[in-house]
């Protein structure tokens, strides 16, 4: 769990792809809570990586 009412960013990365980091359908969070992050686009099977930072 990332640090209480923190606030952080979060991106997408596909490393099959190698292009820029892309945002999926949230893309600020607080820390201290439950969210779900889901990839922004659909999966084709591939790893993605999401990149938080604070």
């Amino acid at each position: 769990m990332l640090p209480p009412k923190a606030k952080y960013t979060a991106k997408w990365f596909n490393p099959s792809a190698g292009e820029k980091l892309q945002d999926g359908t949230v893309k600020n969070l607080t820390g201290g809570g439950k969210v779900v992050l889901v990839m922004p686009q659909p999966s084709d099977g591939r790893d993605w990586v999401v990149v938080i930072r604070r």
